[in-house]
């Protein structure tokens, strides 16, 4: 009996020896251990999220700051190209503006360049008093269109200096007193006289006058020139200097 207590005792030892130790503070130990390490887990992926916001959001940042730079420079940049382009107009406005005046100018010394007139008295046995205009009636030459042969006198069309000249045919025995004039002075005073026949004398002036200047010849002593044939009595001019 006492020998089948003891082999009882010893085979239930035996198999309780056997089995695995699965103790209740082993269990909460392992599960304190798994949360430990899920708790570490959590905080890194935390620390990652957080360090992936920081990212994000420095670079939303960063790229706020260019968008409102590059937004600066553009409206600065454009401030510019406004401003340089009113420049521009301005100066082309101004340019164009000198051009057109060259160009007005070109074109009225090439229109004008030549200023020549010829006109002949062209009335037979006409008496003429002193202080009274000779009226050269027939325009033979006229460039530039200073010449008016319906009250005898020239008008110049540009600042210059001009060249006149007036021829006179005075009948024998008779003379003939003449003064070239240039807006009311006189520049030129002559006296032509034939005692043995009728002749042509001729006299001639320079004068410098205004755009507008005025040129005519006055007589000084009454005369009927003799206008026929051969004999013309005329006024002519030229500009020679602009």
């Amino acid at each position: 009996m006492n020998g089948v207590v003891i082999v009882s005792l010893f085979l239930g030892n035996a198999i309780f020896a056997s089995e695995p130790e699965c103790s209740r503070f082993h269990y909460e130990e392992k599960t304190l251990e798994k949360m430990i390490k899920l708790e570490i887990l959590v905080q890194k992926m935390k620390t990652d999220v957080e360090k992936t916001e920081k990212l994000v959001f420095d670079t939303l940042q960063d790229m706020k700051k260019e968008r409102e730079q590059t937004k600066h420079d553009w409206e600065t940049e454009k401030e510019a190209m406004k401003k340089e382009l009113k420049e521009m107009k301005e100066t082309n406005r101004k340019q164009i503006g000198q051009y057109a005046k060259e160009v007005e100018n070109f074109k009225e010394s090439v229109s004008l360049s030549t200023i020549t007139f010829a006109a002949e008295l062209d009335q037979p046995n006409a008496k003429f008093v002193s202080g009274q205009i000779f009226i050269y009636k027939k325009t033979i030459l006229n460039e530039g269109n200073g010449y008016d042969n319906t009250n005898g006198i020239f008008t110049a069309p540009v600042k210059g200096t001009y060249f006149f000249t007036v021829q006179f045919c005075t009948p024998s025995g008779d003379a003939v007193g003449f003064a070239i004039m240039s807006d009311n002075a006189e520049i030129k005073r002559g006296y032509m006289y034939d005692g043995k026949r009728n002749c042509c004398h001729s006299s001639d002036a320079f004068a410098v006058l205004s755009k507008g200047g005025r040129v005519w010849i006055k007589c000084t002593a009454p005369v009927i020139p003799v206008h026929s044939g051969n004999y013309w009595n005329t006024f002519s001019g030229a500009l020679i200097h602009k």
